[in-house]
């Protein structure tokens, strides 16, 4: 691929991706005005050694990321950009590394108010001081969604009103793994702190851009042999589950249904299902879910749709000749904090 290295300086980043059984890593370039560049990725199986323990086999396995990025992938990101240097790294985090609570958080006055990002803050660390956290975990906070006066609002900072909801996704990482990965990920990338989030949230934004007309869904988000649930509704994510193992199809099946189980509860569910699973597994997962009686669930003859995300269906990422094209990185590159 030509160099992007004309005019202005093209910005790029280092994204890590912590599933259970995989780790995986891509320099990603931002070329104005075009599709992100996925200039390099390359995925890791993490696999204890006997008498190992599963976080040791983790940094084990990001020392070799490590060493593949810096080796093959500096290259091909200078070989795109003009330029090896990083602007910044994000690393997304999945069970049973983490785990992530959905929470919403209510501001309300008698008087308009001006909502901003210090307000949103504030509120946050409010949070923090009544609920305190446990020392053995480190909390990363993600604010997916702002309601004004009940309605979803796009840009909502600087806008006025009377209530706002605030839909928060709260991450809690242990502190020993936490720092045993940062400082791994120091030791091959001179940047700025990393940017923690995980896996459930980012992918639920990411995916909201990409099927912007779908308000209620269900993202069935397959990481190796673990199973997460993810509802929204209304274009808001409400309900995101502990991950369920399979082994194979019918188990996979059986995790769906446990997980759909434990969801409908508390919530009814929605007619379209985002499927995320590898291009070799995705059609036997489709396959089993059709065969399923799911219709069961929703109190209808009608079985749910289910849509197996592909590229296609995505934003635009252009894959270089080094990159595979990763679902999850390539949701990834198209990550953008905050609502």
């Amino acid at each position: 691929m030509s160099s992007l290295s004309r005019g202005a300086r093209t910005r790029s980043r280092v994204c890590i991706d912590i599933g259970p059984n995989s780790i995986a890593g891509a320099y990603v370039a931002y070329p104005r005005e075009r599709p992100p560049v996925l200039c390099y990725d390359k995925r890791v199986p993490v696999i204890a050694r006997p008498g190992e323990t599963s976080h040791a086999a983790l940094v084990r396995a990001l020392d070799i990321l490590g060493e593949a990025l810096i080796r093959e992938g500096a290259p091909a990101l200078a070989q795109t950009t003009g330029s090896g240097s990083i602007d910044e790294i994000l690393v997304s985090i999945d069970s049973p590394w983490e785990s992530t609570v959905v929470r919403t958080e209510e501001v309300g006055q008698d008087t308009l108010f001006t909502l901003t990002k210090r307000m949103v803050t504030g509120i946050l660390a409010r949070g923090h001081a009544e609920k305190p956290v446990d020392p053995a975990y480190r909390v990363e906070e993600h604010v997916v969604d702002i309601r004004l006066n009940g309605y979803q609002t796009k840009n909502p900072y600087g806008k006025r009103a009377r209530r706002a909801s605030l839909i928060i996704l709260t991450s809690s990482i242990d502190t020993a793994l936490a720092g045993a990965v940062e400082s791994t990920l120091a030791r091959y990338f001179h940047a700025s702190e990393a940017v923690y989030i995980s896996g459930p949230s980012l992918r639920f934004q990411s995916l909201r851009k990409a099927f912007i007309h779908e308000r209620d869904l269900l993202i069935i988000d397959t990481v190796g042999q673990g199973v997460t649930l993810s509802l929204v509704r209304s274009g808001t994510l409400v309900v995101v589950t502990e991950a369920f193992a399979y082994v194979d199809t019918t188990t996979f099946v059986a995790a769906v249904l446990q997980g759909l189980g434990e969801i409908t509860k508390a919530y009814p569910l929605p007619r379209t299902l985002l499927l995320l699973a590898g291009e070799e597994a995705a059609p036997s997962l489709v396959a089993g879910l059709g065969s399923t009686a799911l219709g069961a669930l929703w109190l209808s003859d009608k079985p749910p749709r289910v849509i197996s995300v592909s590229g296609t269906q995505l934003p635009p990422v252009t894959i270089a000749p080094l990159s595979l094209p990763d679902i999850r990185l390539m949701l990834m590159a198209h990550y953008q904090e905050g609502p």
